[in-house]
């Protein structure tokens, strides 16, 4: 008698296998960069003018001048600008405080200016009065009895400051002479940045050699330019993934780059961790597609999968198709 074949049975292991497109990160016109710091420079009571060997303002006009000389003296940078803020602490008249601050950052900035010879329009200077941002955050976390009193003070700014400082020195006197010995000191600083734009780099080889010494000079786009030579997969390749996501830890681009790699190697953790910082973008929503249907979450991998295909991402639909398969 005849026989027929009444079904084809697939024995073939279907197997998820998501492609991914690493993302071009756009590159920078200009590499601006910033090197930022606090001096906490001691005056007389009641002066402006500096005295570089008072107290220990040798050590704090070293920390400004050290931040300085790293771009300086690098000759792949250029100082734009040098900013210096003043800031006087409350105890006193706030005008009296005012001029300090006033006049502080401005001796502060004539003595850097001597220094290097900046163009006048290089320095910059503004000026805090009175840092009741600073006493607050201290006195927020501090643990004196107190504590909630003095911040309904210090947040009251429908008083005048000489207000609020009079009613903080009468109604909580120890707690104010605490302040003012221990806390008060440290509000009188001088923030300083130092704004400055790196060359940008071109060759591989010079990039490579940029990796291994200043990696924080390097734009994303310039990392990429790297790992595009380097074997897909390889240790290198995820090191400069790594470099890039190290450099720049809140870009989206970096992180979403980084999230693929982890993807690829079945690192789940730390996919969820790249994919927190990784932007709302049509291939975030894929990656992030692809995370839940490693993690057996069928539904939430479809919605998010059918949504990075329909905005345009091919993977994202060959991965649809591929979950679909498995799932039969």
């Amino acid at each position: 008698g005849q026989t027929s074949e009444l079904a084809s049975i697939d024995f073939v292991e279907r197997v998820f296998a998501p492609q991914f497109v690493m993302v071009t990160p756009p590159a920078e016109l200009e590499k601006t960069r910033s090197a930022k710091g606090s001096a906490y420079v001691d005056f007389p009571v009641n002066r402006t003018e500096i005295s570089p060997t008072y107290r220990r303002n040798p050590e704090e006009l070293a920390k400004i001048r050290s931040t300085i000389d790293v771009v300086a003296n690098d000759p792949d940078s250029r100082i734009t600008s040098v900013t210096i803020v003043g800031f006087a602490s409350p105890e006193g008249t706030y005008a009296n405080n005012e001029r300090l601050a006033k006049g502080r950052s401005a001796s502060l900035a004539e003595y850097v200016r001597g220094l290097y010879s900046f163009d006048a329009d290089v320095m910059h200077t503004s000026w805090v009065a009175e840092n009741w941002e600073g006493l607050r955050n201290y006195v927020a976390t501090c643990s004196l009895p107190d504590t909630t009193a003095l911040l309904a003070v210090i947040d009251d700014t429908s008083l005048a400051p000489d207000a609020r400082e009079w009613r903080l020195k009468s109604k909580f006197p120890q707690d104010y002479a605490f302040l003012l010995k221990n806390v008060y000191p440290g509000l009188r600083r001088s923030d300083y940045t130092v704004d400055y734009v790196v060359r940008s780099f071109v060759t591989v080889e010079e990039i490579r050699q940029v990796m291994a010494t200043a990696p924080q000079k390097l734009s994303l786009n310039e990392i990429y330019v790297v790992a595009n030579f380097l074997e897909p997969d390889s240790d290198p390749y995820r090191e400069a993934f790594e470099l890039a996501v190290r450099m720049y830890p809140d870009d989206p681009v970096a992180n979403l780059n980084m999230a693929a790699i982890a993807l690829r190697r079945d690192e789940l953790n730390a996919a969820a961790g790249y994919l927190a910082k990784a932007g709302n973008s049509p291939r975030a929503t894929y990656a992030r597609g692809v995370l839940a249907a490693k993690q057996g979450d069928n539904a939430t991998a479809n919605t998010l999968l059918k949504s990075a295909a329909d905005a345009g991402i091919a993977e994202a639909a060959d991965a649809l198709d591929q979950l679909q398969k498995i799932n039969k």
